[in-house]
């Protein structure tokens, strides 16, 4: 309130006496400058007194969009803190996230069977002829992986996976023990060389 009443004074007051000079120069039939010398303000006054009322209105335009802020609430007793539980980020969480995240190009034929309810993917249960299904499937996968890495040697796990029709991940396990085992058997033979 204090700067729109001090800025209408300044603006009053030079409008004002630029009002003055104009009536003097218009009523003298005087040039603009010989009118300056017949007011009581010097020109310099006016001019410092027009950049004042200039700052003074572009303050005022920035005052209206600067909020006062109110006085902030008091922070919860810590009885009423709920502790929120820490998020750790382990190994094995990144590895799956790495995997997650590869892109994967697998084809596979789309059945149109339904799928089991809860209860009933829970009632089953792993028959001894299903686990040596799946026992034969992995060193299947290992043999295929494995013969394919001596063929092609620098394959990526994309070119192994689309190749084989494996999963990136099935084909990374894999990689990752022949890798493992070559460079056991290279280090044995190293040694005793």
């Amino acid at each position: 309130m204090f700067l729109y009443a001090f800025l209408s004074v300044l603006l009053l007051f030079t409008a004002a006496i630029v009002l003055n000079i104009e009536s003097v120069q218009q009523t003298l039939n005087l040039t603009l400058q010989a009118a300056y010398l017949h007011v009581f303000v010097p020109i310099e006054a006016l001019i410092w007194i027009r950049s004042i009322a200039i700052v003074l209105l572009i303050v005022a335009h920035a005052l209206r969009h600067v909020q006062i802020a109110r006085p902030q609430e008091e922070p919860p007793a810590p009885a009423q803190v709920i502790e929120q539980p820490q998020f750790v980020l382990t190994p094995e969480m990144i590895d799956q996230l790495r995997q997650l995240l590869m892109p994967t190009t697998v084809e596979e034929e789309v059945r149109q069977e339904a799928l089991p309810s809860p209860e009933e993917a829970q009632a089953e249960t792993i028959s001894p002829e299903d686990a040596t299904t799946e026992a034969k499937l992995e060193v299947n996968n290992y043999e295929r992986v494995q013969a394919y890495l001596a063929e092609h040697p620098k394959a990526t796990l994309h070119e192994i996976a689309g190749a084989l029709t494996i999963s990136v991940t099935t084909a990374n396990k894999w990689r990752t023990r022949i890798l493992a085992e070559s460079t056991q058997v290279k280090r044995k033979k190293a040694r005793s060389a």
